[in-house]
């Protein structure tokens, strides 16, 4: 059952990236969170 869990977890996603898009001013107008398996 142990080792079930632990290959289970092995395909999970642990990390995450955010895209964050800003103006001239450095204001942010947009942001976006994606899985960290997914591939930019």
């Amino acid at each position: 059952m142990l080792r079930m869990i632990t290959e289970a977890a092995k395909s999970l996603p642990i990390g995450y990236s955010v895209h964050t898009g800003v103006d001239e001013d450095g204001f942010i107008h947009s942001q976006s969170v994606t899985p960290g398996s997914v591939h930019n």
